[in-house]
């Protein structure tokens, strides 16, 4: 750890609480945090999950809110419930300094700040990859997340919808 600097928390002890920085809500992220939660003692680590989104997204089983089986809310388990020592930042990192040990986040407002971190769990997602095929960035659908569930169920129901006027 390094020594002391003025963003530091310090313990009851006087001596500095180091500080984790969790970048990401998903599967190791959301895991991440709850480790640390059960391995340390409340006020012996500070903790915080760095994320846009407020719950970690079972996404197995995005396609069965997708086919109409699960609502979202059944797959997207809510981090202040679960997660009662770790800090909720609602943001996005934009950018990483390592050697001075900075990331720079975005809030959901638009405004950028430096958050300070002893050790960085990097642990973002991902994102719908295309791989240059012709019209399928344009044509095709993602699943990654709940908004995209949500659209392709929607879609698939208004286009059967439409076939049924059509038969008729």
């Amino acid at each position: 750890m390094r020594p002391f600097s003025p963003h530091r928390e310090l313990s009851p002890t006087g001596t500095a609480v180091p500080h984790v920085l969790i970048v990401g809500s998903g599967f190791a992220g959301f895991h991440c945090a709850r480790e640390l939660e059960r391995r340390t003692r409340p006020g012996e680590v500070r903790v915080t999950m760095a994320s846009p989104t407020d719950y970690m997204l079972y996404s197995p089983l995005l396609p069965h809110v997708a086919a109409g089986i699960l609502k979202p809310a059944d797959i997207a388990i809510p981090l202040r419930r679960t997660l009662r020592h770790t800090l909720r930042a609602p943001c996005r990192i934009v950018g990483v300094d390592l050697a001075d040990r900075v990331c720079i986040a975005r809030s959901i407002d638009g405004r950028e700040h430096a958050v300070h971190w002893d050790r960085l769990v990097l642990c973002p997602g991902a994102v719908t990859r295309t791989f240059a095929i012709p019209g399928l960035e344009r044509f095709g659908r993602g699943l990654k997340g709940l908004a995209e569930a949500s659209y392709l169920h929607d879609h698939v129901l208004a286009e059967l919808e439409l076939a049924n006027i059509e038969k008729e």
